[in-house]
């Protein structure tokens, strides 16, 4: 799948990324805590996250390609950008103050998500995996109000 219009190309690449990123992250995040997914809201708070992270990046690594001269250009561009972030975040975790592993974290995963949306958008997607990636995002948000909503009930809003 591949838009004519950079506005149509960015936001179906960050749809994309976000869908699949951020389930990967969900999925791995309510495994690795051991987490019921019926009964925690972590996995899917973590899944949301890293796939607002993911689709910022996404729509950074489709500008920055379509404004590059060269396809290889583009790349280097993205992947000498994530290394900055990456390394400056890594930097910050390092100077002593409370929340530096929140950061040290945030760096790692900015690590692994822009690897993988590096991969994703190098590779390029089509209309199954746009729709595969949109039906992860329902299920995801299916599951989140199936513990939220009786939450809500129980507090009487």
């Amino acid at each position: 799948m591949q838009p004519k219009h950079w506005l149509v190309d960015v936001l179906t690449s960050a749809w994309v990324c976000f869908g699949l990123v951020g389930s990967a992250f969900g999925i791995f995040a309510g495994v690795y805590d051991g987490d019921n997914f019926l009964k925690s809201d972590d996995p899917y708070i973590a899944g949301f996250a890293i796939g607002v992270v993911a689709a910022g990046m996404a729509a950074l690594y489709v500008l920055v390609h379509r404004l590059a001269k060269e396809s290889w250009q583009a790349k280097l561009i993205y992947l000498v950008g994530l290394a900055v972030w990456c390394g400056g975040l890594w930097y910050w975790s390092t100077i002593p103050g409370e929340g530096s592993g929140i950061v040290e974290l945030a760096s790692v995963v900015s690590a692994i998500s822009g690897v993988a949306v590096w991969g994703i958008l190098a590779v390029g997607f089509g209309r199954k995996t746009f729709w595969i990636a949109s039906l992860l995002v329902v299920i995801g948000g299916l599951l989140y109000l199936n513990w939220l909503v009786p939450r809500m009930v129980a507090m009487g809003g």
